[in-house]
C-alpha cells in the first residue's frame, strides 16, 4: 500500500486547488486545456509517488534513516579500543576500526573496500568469515615484537555479512603453556629423589640393614635426597609467594656487613667441603642498603648457592656490591667455573630449566632448577634488573642492580669478609 510523506500531499492539494480555480476563472474553452494539463500533471505525480513509497507502512522513515544509523555506529567502532572488523554479504571489508589496524598492523584505509582475502593471510578467519556462521578461530600474527596469538569471534549479522571481534590472547597462552611445562617439570624433578628414597628404604627393608657398609651407603642417599625436596618445596613456596600480588615489600635500613655475615655463615659448611673461598667485599661508601631484607637475602643466598655448586674447587666465589652514581646498588656474585654454553644463557632464568651440565652433577650437587627464577621475579619485585653473563669453562657473573637503593654513604673499610677453609 502506498505512504506519502507530508511534502507529497501537499503538492497533490495545490494541484487540486489550481484545477478548482481554473474552473472558476478561467473562460470555457481555455478551462479544458488548463484543467486537462493540470490533470496530467496530478496523474504523473501521484504515479510517481506511489512507486517512490511503495512500502511497508513505516519502512520508508527506516530506509532514510538507515545511512545515519550506519554513520553513527561507524563512529562508535572507530573509537573502541576493541579491534573490530566488518565484512559485507560480498566478502568486502566496510568497517576497520584503529584497534584492528594496530592488533594486524594493516591501516582501514588500505583494508576499506577491498575483499579480506586480499588484506589477511589467515586461512582459519577467512574460511570462518566466508561461512557466514557464528564461531571462533585463532591464528598468529607476526609482528617486530614476536609472533602475537589473536582470537577471533565472528557473527553474523541480519542481511548477510558477519562482524569479527579481536582479541590478544598471547599472554592467556604462554600462561598456559608456562603452567603445563610448570607442572610437567615439577613432576619429573619430584619423581626422582622419591624413587631413590623408595629404593633406599625396600634394600634396607629386604637386609641391607644388618650390612654396616651398605647401611651407611643407603642412609646417605636418605639424606641427600630429603634434602633435595626439601629444598625444591622451599623454592616453590618462595617462587609462589613472589609471585603473588599481595606480597609485601618492607623496605628498611639493610647493613651491608648484615648480608656479608649471613652469607658467609649459612655457605661455611659448603666452602670447607669444595675448599672453596667466599669473599664478600662492598665499597667503603655503601655501609647501608635501603631495600626489603628477606628479598635481597633470598636473592644473594639463590646466587651464592648457584655459584658453589659450579665453581672448580680451590676457587674463589665473589661477593661484591658497589653504590652507582645514580642512587642505585649493583650487587655482583662471580665464580670461576664450568660456565653456561651461550645457547643456554637466555633460558636459565626459567623454571626448572637447567643445563645439561649440571645434571650430571652428584644428587647433593643438583639444584631444584628454580634458584635464578626464583632471583628473577624478587628483583623485579624490588624494581631492578638483572643480567648473566658467562664463558664456558671459564666462569659466570650476575649481576643484579636495584634502583634508588644506597642508603648510606661514608667512608671506612670495606664491609665484608671471608669464608672458608
Amino acid at each position: 500500500m502506498p505512504t506519502l510523506t507530508p511534502r507529497s500531499g501537499v503538492w497533490l492539494w495545490v494541484a487540486g486547488a489550481a484545477m478548482v480555480a481554473a474552473c472558476l476563472i478561467v473562460p470555457w474553452w481555455p478551462r479544458l486545456i488548463v484543467v486537462g494539463v493540470l490533470a496530467l500533471f496530478t496523474a504523473v505525480y501521484a504515479q510517481w509517488i506511489t512507486r517512490r513509497y511503495q512500502t511497508r507502512p513505516g519502512e520508508d522513515r527506516a530506509v532514510l534513516a538507515a545511512p545515519a544509523q550506519s554513520d553513527r555506529t561507524g563512529a562508535v567502532l572507530s573509537v573502541l579500543d576493541v579491534p573490530v572488523i566488518e565484512i559485507s554479504r560480498e566478502g568486502l571489508v566496510t568497517i576497520w576500526n584503529p584497534g584492528a589496524a594496530r592488533l594486524l598492523a594493516v591501516r582501514p584505509d588500505r583494508a576499506a573496500g577491498r575483499m579480506l582475502a586480499d588484506v589477511l593471510a589467515y586461512p582459519e578467519l577467512i574460511d570462518l568469515c566466508r561461512s557466514g556462521a557464528d564461531g571462533q578461530a585463532r591464528f598468529r600474527v607476526a609482528g617486530d615484537e614476536g609472533a602475537r596469538m589473536v582470537e577471533a569471534s565472528v557473527r553474523a549479522v541480519p542481511g548477510g555479512g558477519v562482524v569479527v571481534a579481536l582479541r590478544d590472547v598471547t599472554e592467556l597462552s604462554r600462561a598456559v603453556q608456562v603452567k603445563s611445562e610448570f607442572v610437567a617439570n615439577a613432576s619429573h624433578e619430584l619423581r626422582t629423589p622419591i624413587t631413590a628414597l623408595r629404593m633406599a628404604v625396600e634394600t634396607l627393608g629386604a637386609g641391607a640393614i644388618e650390612d654396616p657398609a651398605m647401611r651407611g651407603r643407603l642412609l646417605s642417599t636418605i639424606a641427600g635426597n630429603t634434602a633435595r625436596l626439601e629444598e625444591m618445596v622451599r623454592d616453590l613456596l618462595d617462587l609462589s609467594r613472589l609471585e603473588s600480588p599481595e606480597v609485601d615489600i618492607r623496605i628498611e635500613r639493610v647493613p651491608t656487613a648484615a648480608l656479608a655475615e649471613a652469607m658467609a655463615a649459612q655457605f661455611e659448611g659448603v666452602c670447607r667441603e669444595r675448599n672453596l673461598t667466599l669473599s664478600c667485599e662492598f665499597d667503603p661508601g655503601l655501609t647501608e642498603i635501603s631495600t626489603d631484607r628477606g628479598l635481597v637475602l633470598l636473592i644473594l643466598r639463590n646466587l651464592v648457592e648457584n655459584a658453589t655448586k659450579f665453581a672448580y674447587e680451590d676457587t674463589v666465589v665473589r661477593l661484591t656490591g658497589r653504590a652507582e652514581a645514580t642512587g642505585g646498588v649493583t650487587l655482583d656474585v662471580a665464580d670461576r667455573g664450568i660456565g653456561i654454553p651461550i645457547q643456554h644463557q637466555q633460558r636459565v632464568f626459567e623454571r626448572y630449566y637447567q643445563v645439561d651440565a649440571a645434571r650430571t652433577l652428584s644428587t647433593h650437587r643438583r639444584g631444584s632448577g628454580l634458584g635464578l627464577a626464583i632471583v628473577k621475579h624478587a628483583v623485579r619485585r624490588l624494581g631492578g634488573t638483572i643480567r648473566l653473563t658467562s664463558v664456558w669453562k671459564e666462569g659466570t657473573t650476575v649481576t643484579v642492580q636495584l634502583p634508588g637503593a644506597a642508603a648510606s654513604t661514608g667512608t671506612g673499610s670495606p664491609a665484608g669478609g671471608e669464608s672458608g677453609p
